[in-house]
C-alpha cells in the first residue's frame, strides 16, 4: 500500500497530503490550512534528498494556490522521483509570528520504513540512547548507508555504512545526551540505490525544553501519561494524551475530584463498617502536607440517603492525626446504611473527595446448631459444635474466635463464666474445674472483629458425673450355703452420704477370683442394695478356692473395694437339687412313702386372683405374693405329712445367685380355707424371674416361674 504523509499540527497551522508518489500515476498534494485569512503562505523543500540520476536542487519550489478561507493546496512534480522528499508550509502571520509544518513524501514501494510508522519522532532535549529505528520491508543483504540532513541549506551528510560483515543495521543510536543540532532529517538507503528514491525517512524533532517541560521559559510541567506535552501550551502529545492520575483540564494543570493543593495530592475517603448496631469510622485523608494556606484547614463530612441532600446528620467528627506524611481526620457515623459519603477541605479553594457508597452493618456470626456435650468426668465436661461457615450460615466473615460459657443451673442466666480458649478457632472446648455431680447451662457464640461482633449464644445443658463412692461395704463375710454349688454373702451398706451422689448408692458390684489358678477367669455381678441380708452366688467351680470382695456402686462409678473374704466351694454330697416349674408336680424322686403327702401339700395354682407368684397391677405396689397351699396344715412337725420349706429368690439375670427369704416374716392374708397360706415376699429389682422352694425334710426343689401378669389360671 502507499505510504502517505501523516497531518502535522501546529499553533494556527495544519498541513496534510494525499496522492501518490513518483512511481505511481496520481499526483500528490499538500494541503496548508491556517484560520488567518490574512496571512503569507509559502512552500518549499525542507531537505532535499539528492538521487544520482539528477539532482533537481535548483527546481523552483512548489506554489500553494489559494483556495480561499486560508486553505491553500500545491500539486508536486513526480518527474524523476521530485515528489520524493520533505516539503513544508510556511505561514507569516501579520503580527510578524512565523509558523513552518513540515510533511513527508516517500514512495509505495520504499524498501524502508519508521519501525513505529510514523515519519516524526520528538524527543527531548538531553534525553540519552535516543534511537532512530527503520524497517527493512524485503530484508536483503546489501549494505546500508544511514544520512542526515541538518537543514535546508546543509548537504547531506553520511553517518555510517553498515560492514559486510554486519549488514541489515536498521536503527541508528544517537550517541549522548542529544541536543538541537540532532533535529532533522534521517535516510537509510541500499547502497548503489540511492537514486531509486526507495530509502527510508524520519524527521526527528528535539524539543528545547527538557522532557516534561514546556512554556516560553521552559518553567511549566508536564502531566501527561505520555510524558511528553507541547512545548508551547502544554497540550498532552505521544503515545497518549492522557492526563497523569488526578489531573484534568486542558493542558493537565487541573486537580482532579479526590485531589488537592499544588501538587494534586491524593484525597481520600474510606470507612470502617461496623457490626450491627455500632458505630461506623470514616476517615478523610490527605497524602502529604502540601497546603495552599498556612491557616489550619477545614475537615467535613457530608452524607445523603435516598432523594436527601448532603448533610451532615449523625455525623460526629472525632480526632485529627497529622505526621509528616500524611493527616487524617475521623468520623463517627451511626447508621449507614447505603448512605453516600464525601470529605471536603477547605484551604484558600475548596477541595473535596470521590464520593463513597457505604454497605449496610455487618452482622455478627452464629453457629448452625447448639453445642453438643461429647463427653464429662466429675470436675469437666466437654463441648464440641458445628465449624461456623460464612457461606451458608448467619453472618459476615471472617471468623475471629469462638467464646464459651457456662454457669449453674440455678444460677441468673446473666451470671456467666467465660472460659479463655487457647486455640481461639477450635470447635470444641473442655470446661473444667466444675463441682461433681453438678447441672450446668453451658453456651458457645461465634465473633468477628470489632465492638458488637459477637452473635447469638446457643445453650446446652450438661451435668458432671458423680465422684466414685467413698463408701465400702462394712462386714463382708462369705460362707457355704445351704443351697448346693453356691455360696453365700453378706455384707452391711454403709451410709447413703458416703455414696457422693444425689441420685445415693445404686447398688453393690460383687468380685470374685479363684485361687491359684488361670484357667478360671475373674468375675463381677451387680446386686441390689437389699440384697445384703444374703446374696448367694451360684454357677462356680466346686473343689474351688476363691477370694472375694465388693464395692459400693453410684450411678457413674464403682467406689473402693471391701476387704477381701476367702470361700471353699466343695463337692455337693446331698442329691443334686431339681428345679420345676409351676406346671410340674414334685418329682418321683422323693421317698415313695412322701410322694403322696407331698403332692398334696405342693399344688401350686395360678388363678387371677390367687398365683403362686402375683405381679401387681402398677408399680406402685411394693411386693410380689407367694402362695403355698398345703393340703393337711394341721399335721404337726415331725410327721410324715409336715413339710417345712424354704423359700429363695434369683437376684440376678444370669441365674448366678439366690436370695434366702425367711417365711415367717410373711403374714396370712386374704385366707380362705385351712389348706392355703399366703405369703407377701418384698418385691425384688426388675429382671429377677424365678423363686426356689425346696423342702428342708429332702433335697429336693421345686422352681416357681413368674407369671408375668398372666391371668390364666394353673395348679401345681
Amino acid at each position: 500500500m502507499p505510504f502517505h504523509s501523516a497531518i502535522i499540527a501546529a499553533p494556527q497551522v495544519a498541513t496534510f497530503s494525499h496522492g501518490y508518489t513518483s512511481t505511481e500515476t496520481g499526483s500528490p498534494f499538500i494541503h496548508c490550512i491556517t484560520p488567518d485569512i490574512n496571512a503569507t503562505v509559502a512552500s518549499g523543500r525542507y531537505v532535499y534528498p539528492h538521487n544520482n540520476r539528477s539532482d533537481p536542487a535548483d527546481d523552483p519550489p512548489p506554489r500553494f494556490i489559494d483556495h480561499g478561507n486560508g486553505y491553500y493546496v500545491t500539486s508536486l512534480n513526480t518527474s524523476s522521483h521530485r515528489s520524493y522528499g520533505v516539503f513544508y508550509c510556511d505561514v507569516t502571520f501579520q503580527d510578524g509570528q512565523r509558523t513552518v509544518v513540515q510533511t513527508i513524501f516517500v514512495r509505495s514501494d520504499a524498501k524502508f520504513v519508521p519501525t513505529t510508522g510514523r515519519f516524526t519522532k520528538t524527543v527531548n532535549k538531553g534525553d540519552v540512547n535516543v534511537t532512530v529505528d527503520f524497517t527493512e520491508v524485503t530484508p536483503s543483504d546489501a549494505v546500508q548507508i544511514w544520512r542526515f540532513h541538518g537543514t535546508m541549506a546543509d548537504p547531506s551528510k553520511t553517518l555510517f555504512s553498515s560492514a559486510s560483515t554486519d549488514r541489515q543495521t536498521t536503527v541508528y543510536i544517537i550517541p549522548g545526551e542529544v541536543d538541537t543540532p540532532n533535529a532533522g532529517v534521517y535516510e537509510l538507503h541500499s547502497e548503489g540505490e540511492r537514486e531509486l528514491a526507495r530509502g527510508g525517512l524520519l524527521r526527528l524533532i528535539v524539543r528545547e525544553c527538557n522532557r516534561g517541560q514546556f512554556g516560553a521559559s521552559c518553567t511549566e510541567t508536564c502531566h501527561c501519561v505520555s510524558g511528553e506535552c507541547n512545548r508551547f501550551t502544554g497540550v498532552c502529545t505521544g503515545d497518549s494524551t492522557e492526563c497523569e492520575r488526578g489531573r484534568t483540564g486542558v493542558n493537565c494543570q487541573e486537580c482532579h475530584i479526590g485531589r488537592y493543593g499544588p501538587n494534586c495530592d491524593l484525597f481520600t475517603l474510606v470507612y470502617d463498617n461496623a457490626n450491627k448496631g455500632e458505630f461506623a469510622e470514616f476517615y478523610c485523608t490527605l497524602e502529604g502536607v502540601n497546603f495552599i494556606s498556612t491557616a489550619q484547614p477545614v475537615f467535613k463530612l457530608y452524607g445523603k440517603f435516598d432523594n436527601e441532600s448532603f448533610n451532615e446528620i449523625n455525623i460526629t467528627s472525632s480526632e485529627k492525626g497529622i505526621d509528616n506524611q500524611n493527616q487524617e481526620v475521623r468520623f463517627l457515623v451511626n447508621n449507614v446504611v447505603g448512605g453516600i459519603f464525601y470529605c471536603t477541605l477547605s484551604d484558600v479553594n475548596n477541595f473535596r473527595t470521590e464520593d463513597l457508597v457505604a454497605d449496610g452493618p455487618l452482622i455478627p456470626p452464629e453457629i448452625p446448631s447448639p453445642p453438643v456435650v461429647s463427653g464429662s468426668t466429675n470436675d469437666s465436661v466437654t463441648l464440641i459444635w458445628n465449624v461456623w461457615d460464612a457461606t451458608t450460615d448467619i453472618g459476615d466473615p471472617p471468623l475471629e474466635r469462638y467464646r464459651v460459657f457456662h454457669r449453674l443451673v440455678s444460677s441468673p442466666s446473666h451470671d456467666l463464666q467465660e472460659l479463655v480458649k487457647t486455640d481461639l478457632l477450635a470447635p470444641s472446648e473442655t470446661v473444667a474445674g466444675l463441682n461433681p455431680d453438678t447441672n450446668y447451662v453451658f453456651g458457645v457464640a461465634a465473633v468477628r472483629p470489632g465492638p458488637g461482633g459477637q452473635g447469638a449464644r446457643l445453650d446446652v445443658r450438661g451435668r458432671t458425673k458423680c465422684t466414685p463412692p467413698s463408701g465400702i461395704p462394712v462386714s463382708f463375710t462369705t460362707s457355704s450355703s445351704k443351697i448346693p454349688g453356691t455360696i453365700l454373702v453378706t455384707w452391711q451398706n454403709p451410709p447413703t452420704a458416703d455414696a457422693n451422689c444425689r441420685g445415693g448408692f445404686t447398688g453393690v458390684r460383687i468380685h470374685w477370683e479363684a485361687v491359684g489358678s488361670t484357667s478360671i477367669p475373674e468375675g463381677k455381678v451387680d446386686v441390689h442394695l437389699n440384697a445384703y441380708s444374703g446374696y448367694y452366688l451360684t454357677s462356680l467351680d466346686a473343689n474351688t478356692k476363691y477370694v472375694l470382695s465388693a464395692a459400693m456402686l453410684n450411678r457413674d462409678g464403682e467406689g473402693r473395694r471391701s476387704e477381701q473374704s476367702e470361700a471353699v466351694l466343695f463337692e455337693e454330697n446331698i442329691p443334686e437339687a431339681k428345679q420345676y416349674s409351676l406346671g410340674t408336680v414334685l418329682s418321683a424322686s422323693i421317698i415313695p412313702s412322701i410322694i403322696a403327702p407331698l403332692c398334696a401339700i405342693f399344688i401350686l395354682i395360678f388363678l387371677f386372683r390367687k398365683r403362686l407368684c402375683k405381679v401387681g397391677s402398677s408399680e406402685q405396689e411394693e411386693h410380689e405374693m407367694a402362695t403355698v397351699r398345703s393340703t393337711t396344715p394341721t399335721d404337726p412337725p415331725g410327721t410324715d405329712a409336715y413339710m417345712e420349706l424354704e423359700l429363695y429368690e434369683r437376684v440376678s439375670d444370669d441365674g448366678t445367685g439366690y436370695q434366702e427369704l425367711d417365711l415367717k416374716a410373711g403374714h396370712s392374708k386374704n385366707r380362705t380355707h385351712d389348706s392355703t397360706d399366703y405369703l407377701n415376699v418384698p418385691k425384688g429389682p426388675i429382671g429377677r424371674k424365678n423363686f426356689l422352694a425346696r423342702n428342708k425334710a429332702s433335697a429336693d426343689s421345686q422352681t416357681c416361674q413368674k407369671c408375668n401378669n398372666s391371668k390364666e389360671n394353673a395348679t401345681n
